[in-house]
């Protein structure tokens, strides 16, 4: 996913640390800013001893061009997932930098019935 933005997020004790990312080449994202925020929704996002979810309100996250993101008027993007078994060095900072997942894959989703 180069040059897309991304979000990387992590258990980190009770909390979840996140931040956006973006990748200039095949190797992992360094932490990225713009006017995107990310809003954490508590009552979806929890954190258990086989377990953790992440839910959150993505603000101006898509570009109308689609050269970060998918275009706003897409109907089926397709996104992708990456996971890594390992922690990153410094799990309260949201800038740390993070290894290479074992894990990855790309789903599409229908926008059409979620318009309202």
């Amino acid at each position: 996913m180069v040059g897309k933005l991304l979000i990387a997020a992590w258990p980190n004790g009770n909390a979840v640390v996140s931040s956006f990312r973006k990748a200039s080449s095949y190797s992992p994202p360094a932490e990225t800013t713009g006017t995107f925020t990310m809003t954490p929704i508590p009552s979806g996002t929890y954190i258990n001893s086989t377990s953790w979810t992440f839910t959150f309100l993505c603000s101006k996250c898509l570009d109308s061009a689609g050269s970060t993101t998918f275009a706003p008027s897409d109907t089926t993007p397709v996104l992708g997932w990456a996971a890594s078994a390992s922690a990153p060095s410094k799990k309260a900072d949201h800038a740390s930098p993070i290894g290479k997942h074992s894990s990855q894959g790309n789903y599409a989703i229908d926008l059409v019935k979620a318009r309202s």
